[in-house]
C-alpha cells in the first residue's frame, strides 16, 4: 500500500511530538537509497521514535571546515515510505 505525503506528515508529527521541538515539516525528496544509509548529500545519523534522521553532508562539512561559523544544520526524516522530510 502507497502512503500519501500527508500520511507521513502526520505519523512523523506523532512520532515526535514531545520528543523534539519542530515548528514545520517540509517534503524535500524521495530517497533513492536503503533506508538508514547515506546517499548522495544525505549523511545518515541514527534511527530515533521510529524514523530515520539524515543530515545535509555538505552542510556538516561546511560547519567542520568553519568552526567559529554557525552553520544551521538541516535535519531530514524519513519513514517507511522512503519520502524524505525536513523540519524545522
Amino acid at each position: 500500500m502507497k502512503t500519501s505525503k500527508v500520511n507521513d506528515v502526520v505519523q512523523i508529527a506523532t512520532k515526535l511530538d514531545g520528543n523534539i521541538e519542530f515548528e514545520t515539516v517540509l517534503f524535500s525528496q524521495v530517497l533513492v537509497g536503503e533506508l538508514g544509509e547515506s546517499v548522495n548529500d544525505l549523511l545518515f545519523v541514527k534511527k530515533m521514535f521510529g524514523l530515520y534522521f539524515y543530515t545535509s553532508r555538505s552542510a556538516m562539512d561546511q560547519k567542520m571546515r568553519l568552526a567559529n561559523l554557525t552553520v544551521p544544520i538541516p535535519v531530514f526524516v524519513v519513514g517507511e515510505s522512503k519520502n524524505v522530510f525536513q523540519i524545522k
